[in-house]
């Protein structure tokens, strides 16, 4: 469970190398055992600012689980949440370049932003360019490009930390062209 900070979490297989699955926070829990035998997922885990996390001892939570929550909430909550995630990393998969910077960006915007009283919604400070194109498999050049063109469209404000989503409406629109 994360106490604080921010996480990038990739999954890794021989069939899809590593892949950046999706973004944790405060509060969040990344990896929620609902087998022991299942409790090792390749997955890797990167702090992207100062962090700190809590280690469960498995009987412990099981244990707990079983006394505090025995409708299993948690559990369904964690299970719903883990398949929107491999949803949105299988749809980004799909699309091309573009769609995926901003399937990326609207996903982004949707889970983690923070909307504020100026009626924008603010990104994470973590958000890079980098991080961008590694979440759309594209390159740097290409996201550099892309978000210009955002700007240029006043939807986006990349200038400056935290970026800025001014439009959340004009984006989805942009996604879903031509479908």
């Amino acid at each position: 469970m994360i106490e604080k900070g921010d996480f990038s979490v990739y999954y890794e297989s021989r069939l899809t190398g590593k892949i950046l699955i999706s973004f944790f926070r405060h509060n969040d829990m990344f990896n929620f055992p609902l087998l022991k035998e299942r409790m090792n997922p390749v997955l890797e885990v990167v702090a992207l600012k100062d962090a700190q996390v809590w280690v469960i001892d498995f009987n412990f939570m099981k244990s707990s689980v079983k006394l505090e929550d025995p409708r299993n909430y948690l559990q369904l909550n964690f299970l719903a949440t883990t398949q929107t995630q491999l949803g949105n990393a299988l749809i980004r998969k799909s699309l091309d370049s573009k769609k995926r910077i901003l399937h990326a960006l609207v996903e982004l915007t949707e889970h983690m932003a923070l909307y504020n009283q100026d009626k924008v919604y603010e990104l994470p400070n973590f958000m890079t360019y980098e991080l961008l194109a590694e979440i759309a498999g594209t390159s740097r050049g290409y996201t550099s490009r892309i978000l210009r063109e955002l700007r240029d469209d006043n939807i986006l404000d990349s200038s400056n930390r935290p970026w800025i989503v001014k439009d959340l409406e004009l984006l989805n629109n942009l996604l879903y062209e031509g479908t």
